[in-house]
């Protein structure tokens, strides 16, 4: 059976098992028998047992096919507000500023944020639960005192020019890009996934309008300066893999010319005939977090 990121499954919990350099494991077991492994560490204060059922979003399915699992959380639901006690405020420039706040477990939370209220700390802070991973609960960035119109929906799929304004973290600690736009609508979007792009501070960068989040700021993909919708690009296999006896799919792994990884899913009959292939030719249908969505037009 095939797992799809976003889907809910439940996982019977089988035992810990302790990988040499790695660390302490729990091995869950889907009704179809598949077997994945989640790390204790994130998790030890949710009190998973042996022997439950553990309810787990299927967080991301890297271009391997490799599954990776978000336990539910016992006291907070993406999408919810909750209040969060804000531990201290930071100001490191005029660009790169955040709460660090406290959740349930106290695990100490950064929240990056633009403008500057310096009579809320000590207080508690009514934040948006984006989404959680890890165990820890992430946050979209804030604006504070930033008197901008809420953008029409219309304005979804359309492509507006920001300026990056500066590099912060995201509530897990991760380098983000912070974004402006004309308009004054603010977005970010990974390091980790962009920097390929090109992206640096002070620059414009091209952006397709994904979403609207509830604060005002917009969800956004940057233009890919390598591919096209609809055209097609040579890539160069990197893996396959099947995971399980009965799949009738494989998963093929592929690379570019700029380090960029992605990956595709094929007939596992069609991999077959073309399992001595070094090359592909492939469709663009779209990207997503920087990598383009791949479909097959023929190997070579």
């Amino acid at each position: 059976m095939k797992l799809n990121e976003g889907e809910n499954h439940f996982f019977h919990v089988i035992s810990i098992v302790n990988i040499v350099e790695e660390g302490d494991f729990y091995l869950l077991r889907h009704n179809t028998g598949r077997r994945i492994l989640v790390p204790v560490k994130p998790y030890l204060k949710y009190n998973i047992k042996t022997g439950q059922q553990l309810n787990c979003r299927v967080d991301k399915v890297n271009c391997t096919g490799k599954v990776f699992l978000e336990p539910k959380h016992p006291v907070y639901e993406e999408g919810r507000n909750y209040p969060f006690k804000i531990v201290s405020i930071h100001q490191e420039n005029t660009n790169n500023q955040y709460f660090l706040i406290s959740d349930c477990f106290n695990n100490q939370i950064r929240v990056p944020f633009i403008g500057h209220n310096n009579k809320i700390e000590g207080e508690e802070i009514i934040l948006k639960v984006d989404r959680i991973k890890k165990g820890i609960p992430i946050f979209l960035p804030l604006s504070l005192n930033i008197h901008c119109q809420k953008p029409p929906t219309s304005i979804i799929k359309d492509k507006l020019p920001f300026i990056v304004i500066g590099v912060s973290q995201d509530s897990f600690g991760e380098d983000i890009f912070l974004l402006e736009s004309e308009e004054g609508y603010r977005s970010n979007v990974s390091v980790k996934h962009f920097e390929v792009y090109g992206i640096k501070v002070g620059k414009t960068v091209l952006c397709e309008i994904s979403r609207i989040n509830q604060d005002g700021s917009l969800g956004v993909e940057p233009v890919n300066p390598f591919y096209k919708i609809n055209e097609e690009y040579v890539f160069k296999i990197t893996d396959n893999q099947t995971y399980d006896d009965n799949d009738e799919t494989t998963v093929v792994s592929v690379s570019d010319d700029h380090g960029i990884k992605s990956s595709f899913n094929i007939l596992t009959t069609t991999h077959t005939s073309n399992k001595n292939k070094t090359h592909v030719k492939c469709r663009v249908i779209g990207f997503r977090k920087g990598r383009p969505k791949l479909e097959l037009c023929k190997f070579l």
